[in-house]
């Protein structure tokens, strides 16, 4: 099992501690992105939080770089997974 990493300050900077991004982490659904193995996930946390993260899949870890509340687009998208 990989280990997770996450980029404290800038989850900090949209308001979103360790615990949010871990459920919506675990909650979500995943989405490759155009460049290198940076993924997109939207998740929801356990209060009803709708959160879109960006991470980076490398050999040992999960690097979980950005994350910020989900625009109506992407509620969407999630609600129909």
């Amino acid at each position: 099992m990989k280990s997770i990493r996450y980029h404290r300050n800038n989850l900090a900077k949209h308001g979103i501690d360790v615990f949010e991004a871990e459920e919506a982490l675990y909650d979500g659904w995943k989405r490759k992105r155009r460049d290198g193995d940076f993924y997109e996930i939207l998740g929801r946390t356990g209060d009803g939080r709708y959160l879109q993260l960006v991470v980076e899949i490398r050999s040992d870890e999960i690097w979980v770089f950005h994350g910020r509340d989900m625009n109506t687009t992407e509620k969407r998208r999630y609600q129909r997974k």
